[in-house]
Parts: structure tokens; C-alpha cells; sequence
């Protein structure tokens, strides 16, 4: 079972719109690229989402901002810092420690707190 997968399985009962659409980026671009590695499948993922996001006005971006409260829409957070880069390290098996000290620098309010960043990310 992939990552995207296990995502999935771990989501609560709200909406899940975004990890199905990473998910299927993601296989999209695998099956599309046999040669590529998953690190670029997933920058690609990721810069597709950015640029999406990007194109939306402020109120949209706060809308999804406030919708992420799961791991799958945490990428969200990352690009919406204007570094898409900066969400690789997320899906690129850094440790949980990693993925914490890098929301509770830089969103914290925006997760609900890291509480339920870990109840989430407890793999």
C-alpha cells in the first residue's frame, strides 16, 4: 500500500477532494513517466497544486487554509507559502519530528495545533 494510500485510510469523515486529487496526479504521472523516480512524481504533484493555487484570489486561498486540518491538505499550507520546494521534505519520509518543527515555525494556527497534527500522523 502507498503512501497515498495509507493517506486515505487515515482521513476523517470530511472532505478528502484534495488527497484524491494528489493521489491521482500522482498515479497519473507515474504511469505517464515509468522512468521517473517518486520524488518527481511528487514535485510534480505539488508544483501542479501551486500553480493552481496561485492562480486563486485571496479569499479562495483563505477558504482552503482554513479546510486544512488533515495531512492531505497540509499540503496546501506548504505551497501556499509561496515555496513549493518547501512541501517536498513532507513527502520525502522526513521524520514526524521534522514534519512538526517545520508547521509549528511556520503554521501552527492553521493546523489546530500540533495535537492534532500528531493524532493524524501517528503511522
Amino acid at each position: 500500500m502507498g503512501f497515498f494510500d495509507k493517506l486515505l485510510r487515515k482521513m476523517p469523515g470530511g472532505p478528502i477532494s484534495v488527497a484524491e486529487t494528489l493521489l491521482r496526479a500522482y498515479r497519473k504521472y507515474q504511469a505517464e513517466n515509468p522512468q521517473a523516480g517518486k520524488k518527481d512524481a511528487f514535485r510534480y504533484v505539488l508544483e501542479t497544486r501551486y500553480r493552481i493555487i496561485k492562480s486563486m484570489g485571496s479569499a479562495e486561498m483563505e477558504s482552503i487554509l482554513e479546510e486544512a486540518n488533515t495531512l492531505g491538505h497540509l499540503t496546501f499550507l506548504v505551497v501556499a507559502h509561496d515555496n513549493p520546494v518547501a512541501a517536498k521534505p513532507i513527502f520525502m519520509k522526513q521524520t514526524v519530528l521534522d514534519l512538526y518543527g517545520f508547521f509549528e515555525k511556520n503554521a501552527p494556527e492553521k493546523l489546530g495545533g500540533l495535537d492534532s497534527l500528531k493524532k493524524i500522523v501517528s503511522v
